[in-house]
């Protein structure tokens, strides 16, 4: 908890360990933790967290970072379908499941499938150069300026976990186990939705 310096993380841990509490009580209950939750690949959905005004914010201003960070997005339904699926099954309980993506990607791969959907050429920055790249470009209206403070304190943090990787052993194990379970689809149709959503939502400058 010492680690954890804004409401949302807090609240997350505070809510693990009620979980585990209670099911050290004889709750059947399972711990999942999503990583990115993203638009449908159709891009359906009503996503307006920190990742798609970043990622609307990166497009509009034709920059990108090549952070080594590993960017996870699972689109909501495919992460609602798994989730009911593994919690269908009883020998899940008591465990706890990283929701995330199977494979390593970074916000360079997410850039590249974005400049061919886009057609524009990003400018690549550091994580060190990139955040004060963005806080001198965020003017008031954008989307991301509510939650800039957010990143510029986060920034640090992000670096430090620059090269950690999701543990999702669990959630694929029992996701395969399932016959509801779905596996990832590619990334590009992964992004490919994010861009959808952005475009229908008219968040970003065609």
């Amino acid at each position: 908890m010492k680690h954890l310096d804004f409401g949302y993380s807090q609240s997350k841990w505070v809510a693990e360990h009620l979980v585990t509490q209670t099911m050290g009580k004889g709750l059947n209950a399972r711990v999942f933790r999503p990583a990115l939750i993203s638009p449908s690949v159709a891009g359906e959905g009503f996503n307006f967290d920190i990742s798609v005004r970043l990622l609307s914010f990166m497009v509009n201003n034709g920059i990108s970072t090549n952070a080594k960070n590993q960017v996870s997005f699972t689109p909501a339904d495919l992460a609602a379908n798994n989730i009911v699926a593994i919690s269908n099954n009883e020998a899940s309980a008591g465990n706890v499941f990283h929701v995330t993506r199977d494979t390593y990607e970074t916000m360079a791969n997410v850039t590249d499938i974005l400049g061919n959907l886009t057609g524009q050429t990003f400018s690549i920055f550091p994580l060190s150069d990139f955040v004060p790249e963005v806080v001198q470009r965020c003017r008031k209206e954008d989307l991301l300026a509510p939650l800039l403070n957010f990143l510029v304190r986060s920034a640090d943090k992000i670096g430090a976990m620059e090269f950690k990787l999701y543990d999702n052993r669990n959630y694929r194990a029992f996701r395969d186990a399932s016959s509801w379970g779905k596996k990832d689809p590619p990334l590009e149709d992964v992004v490919g939705g994010i861009y959808r959503f952005m475009t229908s939502r008219s968040i970003i400058n065609k």
